[in-house]
């Protein structure tokens, strides 16, 4: 699959993302985050329970990646940043299976 380009934030929040994915002992939480989100796909934002599960699991992973969560949910999903966004958190995935 071909990169898609993203801004300079984007781009920063992505390898931090990714820092924490190779990371064997983060993994395991980052794999949790991503599925309590798909648990409350859609409206998990209104979910009080699943969004403080999620940021639970965001802290966990240190402030860096805290930062770098932050610009995720901050992007429009259907943007260029978004979709770029999205790539590597699939990619991401893939590997929590």
């Amino acid at each position: 699959m071909p990169a898609i380009a993203a801004s300079p934030k984007v781009e920063a929040a992505i390898k931090t993302i990714r820092a924490v994915a190779a990371d064997s002992n983060q993994l395991k939480t980052f794999c949790a985050l991503l599925e309590m989100e798909k648990v409350g796909e859609g409206d998990w934002k209104n979910d009080p329970k699943i969004q403080a599960a999620i940021d639970g699991y965001v802290k966990r992973l240190g402030t860096a990646f805290q930062s770098a969560w932050e610009v995720v949910e901050s992007i429009n999903e259907n943007s260029p940043d978004g979709q770029a966004i999205d790539a590597v958190l699939d990619e991401l995935d893939d590997r929590c299976r």
